[in-house]
C-alpha cells in the first residue's frame, strides 16, 4: 500500500482533523468514504484508494449518492451528550454486502508518545486499524474484539490513523458505532497514582502478544493462519524477538507449531486425523522461555464439541451435575447474543472454549470415587450456574479464584456487578484478563440497574447461594459496581445493608428521587466503606450527584478523575489495588446505631434490626433508627413500622440487665434478662409502643440471626407470587368466547414487569394442559372467568375458601353483588395460589387496566384486591378486627 497517500491526503486537506496525541482524546473527527470489494482474509490490505478527491461541504448536495460515497468527505461526532467520543458514521454509506467504510485522522504529538488505545466498536462488530501504515488491529467475524487495549508509541509530528467497518452485517444490531480513545502513558500514571491505576498493566501490555486467527473454526487436515500480534506497537526492536506458536489439545499433545515474529502471519496445519475438541495455542519467548499470549481454538462447531462431552460426562463415577452445567451454559453463549442480534465476541468465545477445553482435560484424567467439584475441572475461572426461584431460567455467576486456591479455607468474596452481555452473561473485572489475585474470590454478576422486586430478590438469592458455594467469610464481602451494574450495587446494599463489608461504585448513582424522601434511603449504607470513583466526562450519570450522595456516608471517599472515556474508568482504575483496599475492611456486624430506611417490604432487615412490618406498605417513608446511647440506653426512632424486633447483647451494646428504651419520645422501662435476647416491638399508627416482647437467645443464634441474609416475601402480597416462579394458567380456549380478552389479560399475567431489558421468563399454559404433578406442586395463577367456571376451577376456589360465583361474592363477611373483580392470594400447604376472576366484561376491562400498572401500582401489595361499584379497594392490611374496606387511589 502507497502509506504515503494518506499522509499527503491529511495533510492537504482545510478540514479540521488533526488531533493531539499528548493528552487524552478520542478520535472523532475523520475523513470517510467507502470502498466496494471482497475481503478473503482480515490480514488483507484495505480496499480503499488512499489518495483521492477530497469533496467540499457545498458539492454534497450537487452529487450523485455514488460519487459522494466513494470520495473522501469530513466527518465529526454529533455525539454531544457522550462528549463526541462515539463514531456513528454508518448512515452515511449504503449498506451492502463486500461494502466497506474507511475513515482516516491525523493525530500530532510534540515527541515521540507512549499512548495506550482503547478500541471499543459498540454493538461488538468487526473492525480494522492501521496506525501509521501497521496493522494495530483486526479479527474475523466469527470472533470480534468487543473492548480492547494496545499501546503504541506515535512518533513526534503527524501520525495517520485508518479504521475500517464492514457496512453491512448479517445480523441487525441495535447500535452500530466505534470509539478509539488515545491516552498518554503518562496521564494515566500521574492522574491514576492515587486511585489504583496498577502500572503492571503497562507492562503486561509491553511484554504480551495476542493471537489473531483468520477462522475461528478448523477441521481436521485444515490451515489456519494467526497473526503474531504484539500489544506494543509501534517500536521496532520488538520486531527482532524469536517466538515459537504451538498448537495443544486437551490430552496435553502438541499437533502443530511454527517459528514466528512480532507481526508476521504464519500458517498452522493441522493433522489429518485431528478429532474435534478445542485446541490452545500460545505465543511463547525463545529467549526468555515464557508464555506471552493464549487463544483457544475450535476444532469443529461449539454445539457440536460440547454435545460430544455432555455424553461423556455422565459415565464418569466422579460425574457432578455443577459441571454439565457449566459446559451447556458455555454452549449457549454464541445463541444468547444471536437473540439479542449481537454478534459473538472474542471474550466470549473464549470464555466458552476454555470452559469446554479445560472439561475435555478433565475426561482424560483418571476417574475419582466422590463427585468432582468445580474447582478442580477449573482450576481459575468458572461459570456456577444456579436454578432462578423468582422465574424460569438459570442465573449465571462467573467465579474467579485466587492463586493456591484452597476449598477449605473461608475466602473474602468480591461481587463484580456490571451490565449483562445479552441480558444474562456476566462480564469479568477487566484487570483479570492478564493477572491474577492472592487477595479474594471475584464473583461476576450481571448487574441490571433497574429497580423491580424479581429482579433485586433473585440477585440477592444467588449472592446467598454463591456464598454458601464457596463458603465465604461473611465479615468480608464486598461489592465493586461499574456503570449500571454500581446502580445496582447501590439498590443491593440498601435493600441489604449489612450484605457488604465495603463497597466501589465506579460510575453510577443511586438513581435515587432526590426531590423525594426516598433519596435519604442513602443513609442506609452509614456503616459501610465507600470508594466512589467517577469521571468529569460521565455519558449518563452526574459526577456530582454522587459526590453529594456519597458525602452523606461518614467512610466514604469520591474522586473524579479527568480526561478518561467513560469505559475507561472501570478498565484503568477498577484494578486490583482497589480490591485490596477494600479488603482491608471488615463487615461492623453491630454497629451501635442503624439508621434503616425500607426499599422493599421483603427486605426488613440491617443489622440487627429484623422482622419489620409496615402499616401501608406503598409508602416511601417508612424508616426505623435505633441507636445504642454511651450510658446503655436505648433510642428508636420510626415512622410507619408497625412492628419490629431489635436484637441486643449485653457486650455488644453496652447496656445493662435493666435499660432505658425510648420509642419515638416515649419512654419505656426495659429488663434484658439474659446475655442475648430479642426485644419485638409492636407499635400503633402514631408510633407510640404498645407492647415489648423479650425474649432470650442463645449466642449462636444471636449471632446467625445478626449476619443473616433475610428475607420476608410474605409483605409483598400479591407481587410475591412473581418472585415464587409462577405457572400462569389460562382459559381452556375451546368454545371460550371471550378468548380474544384473555389472550391479552394471560399476557399481563406472564409479562407483568413493563421494563423488558429485566431478563425474566413466567411459564404458562392452558388449563386444560396441567398435569397433576403441577395442580400438587406448582406456584400457581389462575385466571377465572367467574360465568364460565369449569369444574376444576370451582374446586380451586373451594380449596382456596373463597366463595364466588357469576352472581356474587362474600369475603371477610362482606357480599359484593353486581359487577366486581378479584385478585386473590393464599397458600395451599406449602405452595401460593393466585386467582385474578371476574363476572363481567366491565369488571375485566377493570383487570386489563389495572395490570398495566403492575410495576409502581401500590395495589399489588396487598393480599386482597376487589373492583366493585366501580372501584379498586383492599381490605385493611392485617388488622384484626377487619375493618371497613379503604380505596386506593384509581390507577
Amino acid at each position: 500500500m502507497e502509506w504515503n497517500k494518506l499522509e499527503d491526503l491529511l495533510t492537504r486537506t482545510f478540514y479540521p482533523i488533526g488531533i493531539s496525541g499528548d493528552v487524552p482524546n478520542p478520535l472523532n473527527r475523520w475523513l470517510v468514504k467507502s470502498a466496494q470489494g471482497p475481503l478473503s482474509s482480515p490480514f488483507d490490505d484495505p480496499l480503499a484508494e488512499l489518495g483521492g478527491r477530497i469533496l467540499l461541504a457545498w458539492e454534497e448536495d450537487q452529487l450523485e449518492e455514488k460519487v459522494k460515497e466513494t470520495n473522501w468527505r469530513f466527518h465529526i461526532s454529533d455525539m454531544v451528550h457522550r462528549y463526541q467520543e462515539p463514531n456513528r458514521i454508518f448512515p452515511l454509506f449504503t449498506s451492502r454486502p463486500d461494502n466497506y467504510m474507511y475513515a482516516c485522522t491525523g493525530v500530532y504529538c510534540s515527541r515521540d508518545t507512549d499512548v495506550v488505545v482503547n478500541v471499543l466498536p459498540y454493538f461488538p462488530s468487526p473492525i480494522r486499524i492501521w496506525i501509521n501504515g501497521e496493522l494495530a488491529l483486526c479479527g474475523p467475524r466469527s470472533s470480534i474484539v468487543n473492548n480492547t487495549h494496545f499501546m503504541y508509541r506515535l512518533r513526534a509530528g503527524m501520525n495517520a490513523v485508518l479504521v475500517e467497518c464492514p457496512l453491512f452485517h448479517p445480523i441487525s444490531l441495535t447500535y452500530n458505532e466505534f470509539i478509539v480513545h488515545l491516552h498518554p502513558v503518562q496521564h494515566l500514571l500521574e492522574t491514576g497514582k492515587d486511585w489504583f491505576f496498577d502500572p503492571a498493566f503497562l507492562s503486561y501490555l509491553q511484554q504480551s502478544y495476542c493471537l489473531v486467527p483468520d477462522r475461528t473454526e478448523v477441521r481436521a487436515g485444515e490451515t489456519v493462519r494467526l497473526l503474531v500480534q504484539p500489544l506494543y506497537l509501534g517500536d521496532s526492536t520488538r520486531r527482532r524477538e524469536s517466538l515459537l506458536v504451538s498448537a495443544q489439545d486437551s490430552a496435553g499433545s502438541v499437533v502443530a507449531e511454527a517459528n514466528a515474529l512480532p507481526g508476521q502471519v504464519i500458517t498452522l496445519q493441522m493433522p489429518a486425523d485431528q478429532p474435534i475438541g478445542v485446541l490452545r495455542l500460545q505465543v511463547r519467548s525463545l529467549a526468555a522461555d515464557q508464555t506471552l499470549g493464549r487463544l483457544f481454538l475450535a476444532c469443529g462447531e461449539i454445539a457440536e464439541i460440547a454435545q460430544c462431552i455432555e455424553a461423556k460426562l455422565p459415565s464418569r463415577s466422579d460425574f457432578h451435575p455443577d459441571v454439565q452445567r457449566s459446559v451447556q451454559f458455555a454452549a449457549e453463549l454464541p445463541r444468547m447474543l444471536q437473540e439479542v442480534h449481537q454478534y459473538c465476541n472474542r471474550g466470549c468465545r473464549e470464555e466458552a472454549l476454555r470452559t469446554l477445553y479445560e472439561t475435555e482435560r478433565y475426561l482424560h484424567s483418571a476417574a475419582g470415587e466422590h463427585p468432582v467439584q468445580l474447582h478442580q475441572v477449573f482450576p481459575r475461572i468458572y461459570t456456577y450456574v444456579q436454578t432462578k426461584t423468582t422465574s424460569s431460567g438459570t442465573a449465571a455467576c462467573t467465579i474467579i479464584l485466587p492463586d493456591h486456591y484452597n476449598p477449605e479455607r473461608a475466602y473474602p468474596v468480591v461481587f463484580f456487578f456490571h451490565d449483562p452481555q445479552a441480558r444474562q452473561i456476566p462480564v469479568h473485572l477487566p484487570w483479570t484478563a492478564w493477572t491474577s489475585t492472592r487477595d479474594a474470590i471475584i464473583a461476576c454478576l450481571p448487574g441490571i440497574g433497574r429497580r423491580n422486586d424479581a429482579d433485586d430478590l433473585q440477585t440477592i438469592r444467588t449472592i446467598r447461594g454463591v456464598m454458601a458455594h464457596l463458603n465465604a467469610d461473611r465479615e468480608r464481602i464486598y461489592g465493586i459496581g461499574f456503570c449500571y451494574g454500581s446502580t445496582k450495587l447501590f439498590q443491593i446494599a440498601m435493600l441489604v445493608p449489612h450484605l457488604f463489608a465495603a463497597i466501589a461504585p465506579i460510575i453510577g448513582d443511586p438513581r435515587l428521587d432526590s426531590d423525594q424522601p426516598e433519596y435519604a434511603r442513602i443513609d442506609n449504607l452509614q456503616q459501610l466503606a465507600i470508594y466512589g470513583i467517577s469521571s468529569v466526562q460521565n455519558w449518563f450519570y452526574n459526577s456530582l450527584r454522587m459526590r453529594h450522595a456519597l458525602s452523606r456516608i461518614p467512610q466514604s471517599r469520591t474522586c473524579m478523575v479527568h480526561g478518561y472515556m467513560h469505559n475507561e474508568v472501570n478498565d484503568f482504575l477498577n484494578s486490583r489495588l482497589l480490591l485490596r483496599r477494600l479488603t482491608e475492611h471488615r463487615l461492623t456486624a453491630y454497629p451501635r446505631s442503624v439508621r434503616f430506611a425500607i426499599l422493599n417490604p421483603a427486605c426488613n432487615k440491617a443489622y440487627w434490626i429484623e422482622g419489620i412490618s409496615l402499616y401501608d406498605r406503598g409508602e416511601k417513608t417508612a424508616f426505623i433508627e435505633a441507636e445504642w446511647s454511651a450510658d446503655g440506653d436505648l433510642h428508636v426512632q420510626t415512622r410507619n413500622i408497625r412492628e419490629v424486633t431489635l436484637l441486643s447483647g449485653r457486650r455488644e451494646s453496652g447496656c445493662e440487665d435493666r435499660f432505658r428504651l425510648t420509642v419515638n419520645a416515649s419512654r419505656h422501662e426495659a429488663t434484658l434478662g439474659s446475655d442475648y435476647a430479642s426485644l419485638a416491638l409492636t407499635l400503633n399508627k402514631e408510633g407510640r409502643l404498645v407492647q415489648l416482647r423479650t425474649e432470650a437467645i442463645s449466642q449462636s443464634d444471636f449471632e446467625t440471626r445478626l449476619t443473616a441474609i433475610a428475607e420476608d416475601t410474605d409483605k409483598l402480597g400479591l407481587r410475591k407470587l412473581y418472585v415464587s416462579n409462577p405457572l400462569i394458567v389460562k382459559p381452556s380456549p375451546a368454545g371460550d368466547p371471550r378468548r380474544s380478552f384473555h389472550l391479552q389479560l394471560s399476557y399481563l399475567l406472564q409479562h407483568p414487569i413493563g421494563d423488558r431489558y429485566i431478563h425474566y421468563h413466567y411459564r404458562a399454559c392452558y388449563e386444560h394442559q396441567l398435569d397433576p404433578s403441577q395442580l400438587e406442586s406448582e406456584t400457581l395463577l389462575y385466571l377465572i372467568d367467574l360465568r364460565r367456571m369449569s369444574d376444576a376451577q370451582e374446586e380451586v376456589l373451594r380449596k382456596l375458601g373463597l366463595a364466588a360465583n357469576a352472581a356474587a361474592m362474600e369475603l371477610d363477611g362482606h357480599h359484593y353483588a353486581g359487577d366486581y373483580a378479584m385478585m386473590a392470594i393464599r397458600r395451599d400447604c406449602q405452595r401460593l395460589i393466585e386467582i385474578v376472576a371476574y363476572n363481567s366484561d366491565a369488571s375485566g376491562e377493570a383487570l386489563l387496566e389495572l395490570w398495566k400498572t403492575f410495576d409502581a401500582n401500590p395495589v399489588f401489595l396487598e393480599e386482597t384486591v376487589i373492583w366493585h361499584e366501580g372501584k379498586w379497594n383492599a381490605p385493611a392490611h392485617l388488622l384484626a378486627n377487619k375493618r371497613k374496606m379503604r380505596p386506593f387511589v384509581e390507577w
